[in-house]
């Protein structure tokens, strides 16, 4: 919003503007007003009315057109003609005429807003003429010069909205203080403002500039002094409210906080009394005043946290705006032309909260050591010491000195609680200042009786009310400060101490809440940060490492449940070293296990350190007797024999986990067994009784035990139930009830907060499509959203899942060159996460891609490496690569052995129960008779097998096998999504 613009010297006798045409003796005479335009006089019952140039203007031709709409930019045209201004700028003098005129009062209408057109003058007007050419304005209304107001920036950033709005905030109350901490730019919002009405003061804009006032009994002679009064007595408020009271004028005080309580007792006389002036204050705190409202300065906008933005939208924010600016003005030409520059001086912006000087500083910094050494060293207690300009005042030199004229300001309890407060990363409340800043044990005469909220009104912390419970948090500029006071003190190992302790109690608090009842208590992941630090100093040289194994054992499940799997394995990781040195109980020792247990699984994978980790647990829960973990341990040491395709041993844990689930009564064990037995089934390719497993797991699985072992665990058995029963619902031939089920396991998994069900929900639905043949944008991008997710979280098997299904529907640009090459990256992903049991299906699709144009030794060449890792030739998949082989024969030219191939297909896909791989086997196997001339057995090998498919969605298999039977071209219908 662009502020409005006016002359800085304006003249008050100037003519009447084009559009509102009278002579000297022309006058208006409505209600108890009369208006004369060419003297600029209003009066009403003989007094002269008190109007602003550009609302008097307004007025006029309001009045001449009276009855008559007049549109917003015939206004604008002529009360503002030459100039550009923004609409509020109209509202704002249309609100001060009509105060000045009574409209709105009972029985007082004369201005009418016409929404969408304009304005109307809508009280009886009568055109007087008058030779009384002696009439003058009032003396009253004679302009005195301003003298005192600075003169405004050359360019102001980001704050022409925020001008606008204390107009409109102080025109409706008549005193108003500009709250902010140090450096956000109050000062320069009150003189831009002051410029902004000056013609409608009539140049009567007083600035009083309180900072070198150091006495609170010269406040008021300072002010005395300004407006022009020769000062005679120790308190000259009563001859300050003497004459204002008859004038009208805009008085600025500034840099108020200092001297707040004699300014107050000051500005509270000049209200009352004087009824014309308006009071625009600044301060770091509110006054108090009788008549005061406060307008909190904000911080200059800057992009969305969280949300990546390019270097066009990064600069349209003021924030941004600012920082670069300065950085040119400083002889620096920065261009953002990458990503990682624009995300540098976001970042800079965001840790420096908007506060403008903050960000002038820093960019003044750019010439010397660049974008992202600059980033790099705002943590540092030095970069408070940056110089500013050299005209700017002592207290906004540098940062330090700005925090440090506000840090004088407080009493030493004030000081302390600021100090003491420093140790939070990010937000607190009341409860965690009482465990940390107030403790139990302090000194509470020497603390003395002090809270938060006089740190909030001196802008030193921020409230941020919108939360359930008022939070509060430091800014980042003047936590650094309050941190180097911390450490000068000589507290700082006590309050760290407290501050690992307290996240220590609500981090213990919560895990029993989990075991009790199940519920998660979402607002752990607003204290990240501070669990992260509290977890580093426990750590350190200077902490208290069981509190440290402690803080490791209790936030388990928070890293799982965020997806920061690396950071996980890396915090249980460290603790693990430190347990045998430390008195930690078998309790905590086994939460560090399974947290790292599972962290492992989804990252580095199903290798040494994980059967270590789990063999681990298993014996703990055993020393325990903690069944339920020992059914997690099982759970954990099948999933990695299941992945490396030895399912004779996942059965044989299977069985186990079932007879302890027995032998225990666990609600939830005895389903999880039947999962577990059902996956082994659908990797055997024996899908009828996977099916019966699979259903009769989920219809039977006990809601609290499956939330707790995602709680502990990261993986949600039902998620994995449903993509596995998804999947074998397709290979029987039910398309549409497949597809159904993967996409309820999306929406479901959307609800859990948790990165791997997602991946696993994904991956499932994202299998199906591509084996149902839907569009390929459909498969992209469930595909890409899967990489998308598993990348952020750094899981690398569904990272490659993702890659190989990608390459497999890929676009019809795609050259089977770039899908191999795409399908040996993700297999290699899916080996290293030791999740290799899709690889042979994967290498054999890419093989045939590679065959179909040709590339046959490419393709013999992946063919032959999918057969040397291949460590299960009996899997679910082995119809589809023994068909796929004879594709690759037929490509040779080798017909007989193609058509034994297809015919071994077809045969093992009929004892799995495998419709899909029995259709699409018999398919290759019809279009080599029909190659043949053997067309006649086309149909009787085709339309037995047709009949076996669910009504509903028609596969691209399908619709191929109808095409080639003649029966149903006419009925041909397209794959959906």
């Amino acid at each position: 919003m662009t502020a409005p613009e006016y002359p800085s010297e304006p003249d008050e006798l100037e003519t009447i503007s084009d559009g509102m045409s009278t002579t000297g003796s022309d006058a208006f005479s409505f209600g108890p007003f009369k208006l004369f335009p060419a003297r600029r006089l209003l009066q009403r019952n003989g007094e002269t009315v008190k109007l602003g140039g550009r609302a008097f203007d307004i007025l006029v031709l309001l009045v001449n057109r009276a009855s008559e709409v007049v549109a917003h930019r015939e206004i604008h045209a002529t009360v503002w003609s030459g100039l550009i201004v923004d609409e509020g700028s109209l509202r704002f003098h249309v609100s001060a005429l009509r105060k000045a005129l009574g409209d709105g009062q009972p029985d007082v209408r004369y201005l009418v807003n016409v929404p969408g057109r304009g304005y109307c003058f809508v009280a009886p007007v009568t055109h007087l003429r008058t030779t009384d050419s002696a009439l003058k304005p009032s003396a009253s209304s004679s302009r005195s010069g301003s003298r005192t107001l600075p003169p405004v920036l050359a360019r102001m950033v980001g704050r022409a909205e925020t001008v606008h709005e204390v107009g409109i905030r102080l025109l409706a109350e008549r005193f108003v203080t500009i709250v902010g901490p140090g450096g956000m730019g109050k000062t320069t919002v009150a003189v831009a403002f002051g410029h902004t009405v000056l013609t409608d003061f009539a140049a009567a804009v007083q600035f009083v500039d309180l900072c070198g006032v150091k006495d609170a009994r010269q406040v008021a002679a300072t002010i005395a002094v300004t407006i022009g009064l020769q000062v005679f007595t120790e308190n000259p408020v009563p001859e300050i409210v003497a004459i204002l009271q008859h004038r009208r004028m805009l008085l600025i005080l500034d840099n108020c906080e200092h001297l707040a309580e004699p300014v107050a007792s000051v500005a509270e006389q000049i209200f009352r009394h004087a009824p014309d002036v308006y009071i625009l204050a600044t301060s770091r705190e509110p006054l108090n005043a009788e008549g005061e409202r406060v307008f909190r300065l904000r911080p200059l906008q800057m992009p969305p946290e969280g949300v990546a933005v390019t270097a066009q939208e990064a600069s349209a924010y003021p924030a941004v705006q600012m920082f670069l600016e300065r950085a040119r003005a400083g002889g620096t030409q920065v261009d953002l032309d990458d990503d990682v520059d624009v995300a540098a001086v976001v970042d800079i912006c965001r840790r420096l909260d908007g506060i403008a000087l903050a960000i002038e500083l820093a960019a003044g910094r750019v010439q010397a050591y660049g974008i992202h050494k600059t980033a790099e060293l705002l943590g540092q207690q030095f970069s408070l010491l940056w110089p500013g300009r050299r005209t700017a005042l002592p207290r906004h030199q540098t940062l330090s000195a700005t925090l440090d004229w506000s840090y004088n300001l407080l009493s030493p309890a004030e000081r302390r609680l600021l100090y003491r407060l420093s140790v939070f990363v990010d937000a607190f409340d009341l409860e965690a200042i009482g465990a940390v800043a107030l403790a139990e044990g302090d000194n509470l005469e020497r603390i003395g009786n002090v809270d938060v909220s006089g740190l909030v009104a001196k802008s030193l912390a921020v409230a941020e009310p919108d939360s359930p419970d008022v939070r509060y948090r430091l800014l980042e500029t003047t936590r650094n400060y309050a941190l180097r006071k911390l450490a000068e003190s000589g507290e700082s190992r006590e309050i760290s101490h407290r501050h690992a302790r307290y996240h220590e109690r609500i981090l213990f608090k919560s895990a029993q809440l989990e075991q009790s009842i199940g519920e998660w208590p979402h607002c752990l992941a607003s204290k990240l940060n501070d669990i992260r630090a509290a977890m580093d100093w426990a750590m350190s040289s200077l902490g208290d490492t069981l509190l440290g194994i402690r803080l490791a054992a209790y936030s388990a499940s928070i890293w799982l449940s965020l997806g920061l799997l690396p950071e996980c394995r890396t915090r249980m990781a460290q603790a693990l070293e430190r347990l045998d040195a430390s008195e930690a109980t078998p309790e905590e020792q086994i939460l560090i296990q399974m947290a790292l247990g599972a962290a492992v699984m989804f990252t580095v994978g199903m290798g040494e350190e994980f059967t270590r980790t789990w063999t681990r647990v298993l014996l703990l829960a055993e020393v325990l007797g903690d069944s339920k973990r020992q059914l997690i341990a099982y759970l954990t040491l099948w999933a990695q024999q299941v992945r490396a395709g030895d399912l004779d041993q996942a059965r044989r844990l299977a069985r186990r986990c079932a007879a302890v689930a027995e032998k225990s009564g666990q609600a939830g064990g005895r389903p999880m067994a039947r999962w577990m037995l059902g996956l082994c089934e659908q990797q055997q390719g024996n899908y009828k009784e996977a099916r019966r497993l699979l259903e009769e797991a989920l219809a039977t699985d006990d809601e609290e035990d499956r939330q707790l072992q995602i709680r502990h665990f990261g993986y949600d058995r039902r998620i994995d139930g449903l993509g596995v029963l998804s999947h074998v619902l397709l290979m029987q031939g039910s398309a549409a009830e497949a597809l159904e089920m993967s996409g309820m396991a999306i929406a479901e998994a959307r609800q859990l907060d948790f990165p791997i069900p997602f991946c696993i929900a994904q991956s499932w639905h994202s299998f199906n499509l591509y084996l149902v043949g839907a569009e390929w944008s459909e498969i992209e991008r469930h595909a890409g959203t899967l990489i998308q997710h598993a990348q952020r979280c750094g899981i690398e098997a569904y990272h490659g899942f993702g890659m190989c299904i990608r390459a497999l529907s890929g676009s019809s640009d795609t050259t089977p060159e770039a899908t191999a090459e795409a399908i040996v990256a993700g297999t290699r992903l899916l080996s290293r996460g030791q999740c290799s049991v899709f690889n042979p299906l994967f290498q054999a699709e890419g093989a045939m891609a590679l065959a179909a144009a040709g590339l046959h030794a490419q393709a013999d060449a992946l063919f032959a490496m999918m057969v040397a890792e291949d460590r299960n030739p009996e899997h679910w998949c082995r119809p589809e690569i023994l068909r796929i082989k004879g594709e690759l024969a037929l490509g040779r030219g080798r017909a007989e052995e193609a058509e034994r191939w297809f015919g071994s297909a077809i045969e093992l896909a009929t004892q799995h129960g495998s419709s899909l791989w029995q259709l699409r086997a018999a398919i290759s196997l019809a279009k080599l008779w029909v190659k043949q001339d053997r067309k006649a057995q086309v149909d009787g090998l085709l339309s037995p097998l047709l009949g076996e498919f669910a009504e509903g969605i028609v596969s691209r298999d399908l619709q191929e096998a109808r095409a080639m039977t003649g029966r149903a071209k006419r009925r041909y219908q397209a794959p959906t999504q």
